[in-house]
């Protein structure tokens, strides 16, 4: 396993990812680290992680949707 240092200096991806008749809204933190991927409980969207993201600092990459009838989806 690698450990990177240095924090990343790309700004987030968001958007909408086509899925058979959907699109969730999808956010990307393109971090330099492990990927980890937050689920959603039944009534939660992107917005609930907020916290969880921005503790970890920036050594992970942060992957959050909106579930179908969710947020932007």
């Amino acid at each position: 396993m690698t450990k990177h240092s240095a924090a990343s200096t790309r700004s987030p991806w968001t958007g909408l990812v086509p899925v058979d008749d959907t699109a969730p809204a999808v956010t990307d933190t393109d971090g330099p680290g492990i990927p980890v991927l937050h689920l959603n409980g039944h009534v939660a969207t992107q917005s609930y992680w907020q916290r969880a993201i921005a503790e970890p600092g920036p050594g992970r990459r942060h992957l959050t949707y909106d579930m179908r009838a969710r947020g932007r989806s």
